[in-house]
């Protein structure tokens, strides 16, 4: 799904990365961690989660998350909130 949206919008996808301990805190899990790599390193500029809840986070804090992101020039989208 996430894929697809990015496709359908012309973004080059640079990788998929597929939480493998998503029961842990969000600063603690291994996936979320390589999506943060990739925002120090450069290679994220937009992150598509399917649904804020993927990664723990209600819309306020999400939101949050999304302003903290786009300071660093990396936008932050959730698939099932966004116009087809």
């Amino acid at each position: 799904m996430c894929k697809h949206f990015a496709q359908v919008r012309g973004w080059p996808l640079a990788e998929t990365v597929v939480e493998t301990t998503p029961e842990r805190p969000l600063e603690l899990r291994e996936g979320w961690a390589r999506v943060m790599e990739a925002v120090s390193d450069g290679s994220a500029e937009v992150i598509a989660v399917y649904d804020a809840a993927q990664i723990g986070l209600g819309l306020d804090e999400f939101e949050v998350m999304q302003r903290d992101l786009r300071m660093r020039e990396v936008v932050l989208t959730a698939v099932d909130r966004a116009p087809r």
